[in-house]
């Protein structure tokens, strides 16, 4: 961090398209091969918290990949729809405002339905299907200008 504090952990994508290459031993036999991962063409974080630090630590491994398309999946809490768009609005800003300057892939974030309960329910136990779909919203960065 800042401070010079050690952070634990490991960095990883939630999910990632790969290109490989072949690796051989030649001292065996049997000439043990493995496959080493050599381009990532897409990634992909999803963070259902709508906290500012969760934001942060996954949209950062985004924003500092190699990988030409990313997309960010943020989920949504926000059962009235005029705080929804508030918060969807707030997001776009801080990424396309904020960090332009740091984007050099093509960036994608889609707003979602979280799954997470809050307390012994969640927006999914709340609301039907068709209402939930209405909330997905995609957006490219690129075009937020």
């Amino acid at each position: 961090d800042d401070k010079g504090k050690k952070s634990s952990g490991e960095w990883l994508y939630d999910m990632c398209i790969v290109e490989t290459e072949k690796i051989y031993d030649d001292r065996w036999i049997d000439k043990s091969e493995s496959d080493v991962i050599t381009k990532i063409a897409f990634n992909l974080e999803c963070e259902f918290s709508t906290g500012l630090q969760d934001l942060a630590q996954d949209l950062g491994k985004l924003i500092t990949s190699t990988s030409p398309k990313s997309l960010y999946i943020q989920g949504l809490n926000q059962i009235i729809e005029k705080v929804r768009k508030e918060f969807i609005e707030n997001r776009i800003n801080i990424i396309s405002k904020q960090l332009r300057q740091s984007i050099s892939n093509e960036l994608y974030i889609a707003f979602v339905p979280s799954p997470v309960k809050s307390g012994t329910e969640s927006v999914w136990d709340k609301s039907d299907i068709k209402e939930l779909v209405s909330w997905i919203e995609i957006y490219s960065i690129k075009d937020l200008d």
